[in-house]
């Protein structure tokens, strides 16, 4: 009779995480990915990657390089592409273990930086595409990246996942705490709060409504823009009806709480917000960018044209306004989003690239 490996028998392969990133979709992606995956075939480790920049010092190269041989992996999962994939490439070559890369963004979409700075990451960005051994977008949008098609093993778009049924849907009485009423329209927006996400067009888009509209915002996260957006928002009428929550984990119960869902962005590579808030049962509004189409359609709420501040407001309007439209939307958004992103179909085709990782799949 065959003897079962124990799991300290199992290839190892290492899930990359950075310090500090809590706030952020990869993040989130990956944490959600190791706690969901538990195979007889490999097991899955967190490998946390320091903020600090002495990471970019020889000294700090090597320490991580050290650290993964420690670890006996076979391979890393890593988030590009930036600098920070560029920089998790080069340890893993290091260490002489294989690389699964998830494309999850490109500083060629960044909208603060210069165009030699941009060009200068492009190379590097090609370096990490190039030297890394399997290859997936998080969106079709990312797929057809002329970048990608210099990948040894490209294997398609492989999208992150939804939140747990278990999390969603949850009874809060965070509208109590907060003061806002039972009837009063709830609108929110979740992420990282820099003028990249969007969130000095919704600033903007805030100052349209007035105290006496039956409109209350609450703005979950932390980011560079935040403290210029709460003083913005505390000389204009509408200071009483936004609520800043901060860096939160219980999204969820936040979400739940809500009737509708907004994000301004101005790129996006797919958006894991609208998927939680889309699952939540919370109409949609976004920008018309990037994979945003991917993840809901005009079934489920508003695209909104980029910096189209008056366009945001209308349809924040049109919904505060109409509450069967709203349950409408909602309702076909959970729908699409469970349908469209099914954790199942996600988790095998992940199961599969790590498969192709520790060599037991081609």
């Amino acid at each position: 009779m065959k003897k079962e490996k124990s799991k300290g028998d199992l290839p190892v392969i290492l899930i990359a995480f950075k310090e500090g990133g809590e706030n952020g979709g990869p993040y989130t992606s990956h944490k959600r990915i190791l706690n969901s995956i538990n195979s007889d075939k490999y097991q899955l480790k967190p490998f946390f990657f320091p903020r600090s920049r002495v990471i970019f010092s020889p000294k700090g190269l090597k320490n991580l390089v050290k650290q993964i041989k420690a670890e006996d992996a076979v391979g890393m999962h890593i988030v590009g592409l930036q600098l920070e994939g560029f920089v998790a490439m080069i340890v893993c070559k290091l260490a002489k273990i294989k690389i699964l890369l998830a494309i999850h963004g490109s500083e060629a979409e960044t909208t603060n930086l210069n165009r030699i700075k941009k060009s200068l990451l492009s190379i590097l960005e090609y370096f990490t595409v190039k030297n890394s051994d399997i290859v997936y977008g998080v969106s079709d949008y990312v797929c057809n990246w002329p970048i990608c098609e210099y990948s040894k093993h490209m294997i398609g778009t492989i999208y992150n996942l939804p939140p747990l049924k278990k999390d969603c849907y949850l009874k809060s009485n965070l509208r109590k705490e907060l003061g806002i009423k039972d009837d009063e329209v709830v609108v929110v927006s979740t992420g990282r709060i820099v003028k990249e996400k969007g969130f000095d067009i919704l600033t903007d888009v805030i100052r349209k409504f007035s105290s006496k509209d039956n409109l209350s915002f609450i703005i979950a996260g932390d980011g560079d823009y935040k403290k210029e957006m709460e003083c913005i928002i505390s000389k204009s009428e509408m200071k009483e009806k936004v609520h800043f929550l901060g860096y939160r984990k219980d999204i969820n119960n936040i979400l739940s709480s809500s009737d509708i869902f907004i994000i301004c962005t101005k790129h996006e590579t797919l958006c894991m917000s609208l998927q939680e808030a889309g699952i939540n049962g919370l109409p949609l509004i976004a920008t018309n960018v990037g994979g945003i189409p991917e993840v809901f359609d005009e079934s489920c709420g508003f695209l909104i044209e980029n910096l189209d501040i008056d366009g945001f407001a209308n349809a924040l309007k049109t919904l505060k306004d109409n509450k069967d439209m709203r349950v409408r939307m909602g309702i076909n958004a959970k729908n699409k989003i469970m349908s469209d992103f099914d954790s199942n179909a996600i988790l095998s085709k992940l199961d599969q690239a790590y498969l192709m990782l520790i060599g037991k799949n081609k």
